[in-house]
């Protein structure tokens, strides 16, 4: 999941350089008016970020004389971003059919610039999202891993009173069932809530589940100590309680 998130961060970097490029491809092709090789070659000074690799990748092969069709759908595989590929493809169609590549060009970027304004927005929400449901799977495991303890301690008492009242627990098999039975579900509804949200890649779903489990990972165990060192006590008070009852009931 991590390295899914590392890839996908460096695609959106090139797809944030694609308004740019759209529009000084568009510009300078109204300027020179020559053929796509000398266009590329025109906006080789510009700075696009990290698309700077594949603009030059690109004039190479124009410059080889290779179809520009094949050379584009080079420049889009080797971008790996479902954006640039679409956006590219719809792009060439414009300017094959007779586009003015002036217009065309700010067309296109005004385009992507409103679709990575709704990104950044959607980003925002699942920032919100994700600020709500972390605390929440941390809380509901907690409060768990707290019941499964007391419960747990509980048992172990009243099988010391066992001689003079009668209580019935559930079985410590149960408890765990239900525990992960409920963080599992816990963990994979949140993290397909927030996958479906994002919706950009599957790794999403990858990266937060690991995330979640880790989180809940980390609140039972942590709950867990805590119970065994600090409300272990009432067994030990438990175990002396019973070794006094007999002398009571006489």
């Amino acid at each position: 999941g991590i390295a899914g998130r590392r890839a996908l961060a460096r695609i959106k970097l090139l797809d944030e350089q694609l308004p740019t490029f759209f529009r000084a491809f568009g510009s300078t092709a109204g300027v020179i008016g020559a053929s796509m090789s000398k266009v590329i070659a025109g906006i080789l000074h510009n700075d696009f970020g990290p698309l700077n690799p594949l603009v030059r990748r690109l004039h190479k092969r124009l410059k080889a004389g290779l179809n520009p069709i094949l050379c584009w759908r080079f420049f889009e595989a080797e971008s790996e971003s479902e954006f640039v590929h679409k956006y590219c493809e719809v792009f060439m169609d414009a300017l094959n059919h007779g586009g003015a590549p002036p217009k065309v060009g700010r067309l296109f970027s005004d385009t992507c610039n409103q679709m990575l304004i709704l990104r950044r927005k959607r980003a925002q929400v699942v920032s919100y999202l994700k600020g709500v449901l972390m605390p929440l799977q941390v809380t509901v495991v907690a409060i768990l891993a707290l019941m499964k303890g007391l419960i747990g301690i509980l048992s172990v008492f009243a099988a010391k009173i066992a001689s003079i009242t009668v209580v019935t627990l559930v079985p410590p098999f149960f408890l765990d069932v239900y525990f992960f039975t409920v963080a599992t579900g816990l963990t994979l509804g949140n993290a397909l809530a927030l996958h479906f949200l994002e919706g950009e890649s599957r790794f999403h779903l990858l990266y937060y589940l690991g995330i979640f489990l880790l989180l809940s990972g980390v609140a039972y165990f942590g709950i867990t100590l805590f119970v065994d060192h600090y409300l272990g006590s009432f067994t030990q008070f438990g175990s002396k309680l019973s070794g006094a009852m007999p002398e009571a009931v006489k």
